[in-house]
């Protein structure tokens, strides 16, 4: 799909436990599935969710969606589920990951993947603070989202 903003990110814990390290994808065109459609889910969630990502709620856990897969090698990101045969999710993009992004997610194993419609990411450098980019999403049935496995191969 064209027209997505693609931001990684690692919210480190200060009690201890690991970091998590996360992918939010929004699409800033906010294609509708189709000229009819009264659905506000645009197309790229609605792909996500039936490529496997789960609807969120504003107070619901992340669960897993172990069928995915987040790639990332030589500077280039990729996203696939093989629920989703016309490709990958994400193409290949070149993406500079922040510093610990990789470390998080080796360690875990895997990434929590949004999926969302205005998140407002064009405007993530003046407040990155995740919980107000997917709340209001989630608030409004406009966030897929899972912990996804992830892979340096």
């Amino acid at each position: 799909m064209d027209g997505l903003l693609v931001i990684a990110g690692v919210i480190g814990y200060s009690d201890g436990r690991r970091a998590l390290p996360y992918l939010l994808v929004e699409d800033w065109d906010k294609r509708p599935l189709s000229a009819e459609a009264t659905d506000p889910t645009s197309l790229l969630v609605s792909s996500a969710l039936r490529g496997g990502l789960h609807l969120t709620a504003p107070s619901g856990d992340i669960e897993a969606a172990p069928a995915w897969q987040a790639r990332y090698r030589d500077a280039t990101l990729t996203v696939t589920t093989p629920a989703l045969p016309d490709g990958p999710f994400l193409n290949p993009m070149p993406l500079t990951m922040p510093d610990g992004w990789c470390e998080a997610a080796r360690a875990a194993g895997s990434v929590v993947l949004f999926v969302g419609d205005d998140l407002g990411l064009a405007s993530y450098d003046d407040d990155p603070d995740v919980s107000k980019r997917v709340m209001p999403a989630a608030a409004r049935g406009a966030l897929a989202a899972g912990s996804i496995p992830y892979t340096e191969h």
